[in-house]
């Protein structure tokens, strides 16, 4: 016997065109938080090395607290905080100074340490 269409059933054949033969894949958006388009323009280019990314870099601007700790421990907060305002993945950007010679002073304090003492003249 050979595969008929039975006659009570209408048949519409299906063309090849409506399966995927391809693997489809969906790219991923990260959000770099800043507000600054030129730094997300040099993160991709940092992160590219010159070939596209395997995902897709966005930039956001997102009013983070300043946080004092070990700048691990404060990247990683600001990671998590930023993540979970945006309901996605993220990178963030974070700046210390360390001086390994005062045992990593003024790390968590240069924000009070410097505030007005030195000023614009330096």
């Amino acid at each position: 016997m050979g595969s008929r269409v039975p006659q009570n059933k209408t048949f519409f054949p299906v063309p090849s065109s409506c399966f995927l033969h391809k693997k489809m894949s969906i790219r991923k958006t990260i959000t770099f938080v800043t507000g600054n388009k030129k730094k997300l323009e040099e993160v991709i280019q940092i992160l590219s090395g010159g070939d596209r990314l395997p995902f897709d870099l966005e930039n956001k601007a997102l009013d983070l607290p300043e946080l004092q700790g070990e700048p691990v421990d404060v990247s990683v907060a600001k990671c998590k905080l930023a993540a979970i305002e945006i309901n996605g993945p993220v990178i963030v950007e974070d700046t210390s100074l360390c001086f390994n010679a005062l045992n990593g002073l003024p790390d968590k304090a240069i924000m009070f340490s410097t505030a007005g003492s030195i000023g614009a003249g330096g």
